[in-house]
């Protein structure tokens, strides 16, 4: 399951969430920071009544927590309400269109490594993915980092050189990075080889090598028998300013023009408009909510278009029929992506229709881990059968699925 952060018209609130996991104790300390300004609550033994993991016990820290940030009179509190759904805290500007920004750590009784989507992928424009896995809390010798690049582990097990300042350290952390990093970029695996780690005091980066190529990734540590309490904070809604054009309304031809039938569009690139015609050498202007085509002597118009146009809003105009001729427009403004709450993830194999919370799927095909990177709606409709796909010749346990399964 995936979010989306998108934009909306008149500007939207940004939401960002916490959410508990985790075995939490008396005396773990929860950090929430918001606008460079930290709340911190201490787990008392009321809050872990049914033994720290349980949806009732993170109910209880999740009200404590959520009651004592809301009863801050800090200015850099107060503009963002603390919502709370059990596990889940939200965080909600007050105005939409202006942005806040949120964190949260824990310092619990042993260590934990928080990853987080620091720069999501793009395909448009092309952006390398990075995902972040900061370390927290207290670690000793023999814990073992755990980071899943592609559907592939790859395990550190921390030494005594690693935690010569205690554990919990700035330094510590850092050391437990930096041997971590190496231990990554050594590996030799296909599935980690197209991703490079780095590393910034306790903080592991994550990065694609390649811009507008996707990848999965997650973090956990193993140690036994201690807590294990884990707050990582995700972007719900992302803060957006307001959109560029929002609405087009009737086309009409211009008196005595000719106009070949088939589909005009003007993109605004940030200074001017672009024409793509089937026939001809067409420009365009946009004056008073009226945008113009115009070729020499011929012509037609948009009328009732509203807003300001912005870099990649795009009006495009279906000409058809013989005379008179139908202009029918429509918009496809430069930030046209919707919100999306998430939802499961849905595929078919051989027929059989699946869904499953995550991306990663492992329980289908035995032996076999399918990871869905990026969702496609053939033109043709949705996938009803993965008959046509061989899997014979496949020696990895893992398929990456980018094209729509």
């Amino acid at each position: 399951s995936a979010w989306t952060a998108t934009a909306n018209a008149g500007g939207t609130a940004q939401v960002d969430k916490i959410e508990l996991s985790g075995k939490y104790a008396a005396g773990d300390v929860i950090s929430l920071t918001v606008n460079g300004v930290a709340l911190s609550y201490t787990v008392t033994s009321d809050d872990v009544v049914a033994g720290g993991s349980d949806a009732a016990d993170y109910g209880r820290i999740t009200t404590a927590l959520a009651t004592a940030y809301n009863a801050s009179t800090n200015a850099a509190h107060t503009p963002i309400t603390a919502g709370l759904s059990g596990a889940v805290i939200t965080l909600t500007a007050g105005a939409a269109g202006t942005a806040f920004t949120a964190s949260s750590s824990i310092t619990p009784l042993s260590p934990v490594a928080i990853r987080a989507a620091s720069v999501a992928n793009s395909t448009l424009p092309a952006t390398a993915q990075v995902d972040t896995i900061a370390l927290s809390g207290k670690y000793t010798a023999g814990d073992v980092l755990k980071v899943t690049v592609g559907g592939v582990a790859l395990d550190y097990t921390v030494t005594a050189a690693d935690v010569i300042a205690g554990g919990s350290a700035a330094a510590d952390l850092e050391r437990i990075a930096q041997s971590f990093t190496a231990a990554y970029n050594a590996s030799t695996n296909t599935a980690h080889t197209p991703v490079t780690a780095s590393y910034t005091g306790g903080v592991i980066s994550l990065t694609a090598d390649t811009a507008g190529t996707a990848f999965l990734a997650a973090a956990s540590v193993t140690r036994v028998a201690v807590a294990s309490g884990a707050a990582s904070k995700a972007s719900v809604v992302a803060n957006v300013a307001d959109r560029g054009l929002t609405a087009v309304g009737a086309g009409a031809i211009v008196a005595a023009s000719t106009i070949t039938d088939g589909t005009y569009s003007a993109t605004y690139d940030g200074a001017a408009w672009v024409v793509s015609a089937p026939s001809g050498a067409f420009t365009a202007a946009l004056a008073g909510g009226t945008l113009t085509f115009t070729s020499g002597p011929n012509g037609f118009t948009v009328s009732s278009v509203v807003g300001t146009p912005k870099a990649g809003d795009r009006v495009s105009v279906v000409v058809a029929g013989a005379e008179p001729q139908t202009f029918t427009p429509s918009l496809s403004e430069h930030a046209a992506i919707e919100l999306q709450s998430s939802r499961d993830a849905f595929f078919s194999i051989n027929g059989t229709a699946v869904q499953r919370s995550s991306n990663q799927i492992s329980d289908v095909i035995s032996g076999v881990t399918f990871n869905l990177n990026a969702p496609v709606v053939p033109a043709a409709g949705a996938l009803t059968s993965l008959a046509s796909a061989d899997f014979s010749a496949v020696n990895a346990t893992v398929i990456n699925v980018a094209t729509g399964a």
